[in-house]
This record gives C-alpha cells, structure tokens and sequence, in this order.
C-alpha cells in the first residue's frame, strides 16, 4: 500500500470527472477523499521531515499515517467503484511529442509502447 499508488488511482478518476466537466456536479462526493488524500500526504511527510527535536513523536505519526493510508485506499476502491461507469466521451488524440513522452514515462509500466 504505496502512497503514489493510491494517489494516482485518485487522479486519474479526478481527470475523468474534470474532462467531462463532472466536478461541480459530484462535489459533495469527491471533497471528503481529496481531502484525505492531502492529510494523510502531510502526515507523510511529517514523518520525512521534522526537526530532529520531534523525533520521539515519530512512531504515534507512523501510526497515524498508516491508519490514514488504511482508510485511504479504502476510500480509493469506493471512489473507483462509484465512478466506474463513467467514460471519456472524446477520444484523446496526442501529438507525436506527447506519444514520446507518454512512451518514456508510463510506457515503461506497461510493458510496450504506448500507442495512446
């Protein structure tokens, strides 16, 4: 349970709902996760990051984080549960640049090029 994996799992529905222009329309739902999400990113980074005079608080924050990244990835499969009937309605169409960058990037995750 990787913060970039849930991170990532929020965004790409969040661009979904963006693209169609559902975000307004699907507030009330969205703003407890994304919410969270930063949260839970802070107290991350909390743990990452502190003056070494915290230091003795660093294992009450490790607890924290991981109940937040529980309750996170939670959130993340009802998120996408809920959203999954929605779709893009256009086809994305990418330059030869984007392709490239999208080929250097997660082209690398998915085991060949990506042909958008």
């Amino acid at each position: 349970m990787e913060f970039s994996r849930i991170f990532t799992g929020f965004t790409v529905e969040l661009n979904i709902l963006n693209d169609e222009h559902l975000i307004e329309h699907y507030w009330e739902t969205i703003k407890n996760p994304i919410r969270n999400l930063w949260f839970t990113f802070a107290k991350g980074l909390r743990i990452q990051c502190h003056d070494f005079y915290y230091d003795n608080h660093c294992k009450n924050w490790k607890i924290h984080f991981n109940n937040s990244m529980d309750e996170l990835d939670n959130q993340l499969f009802d998120f996408i549960d809920k959203f999954s009937n929605i779709t893009y309605s256009k086809k994305i169409e990418y330059t030869e640049s984007q392709k490239r960058i999208l080929n250097s990037t997660i082209g690398v995750y998915l085991g060949d090029d990506y042909e958008g």
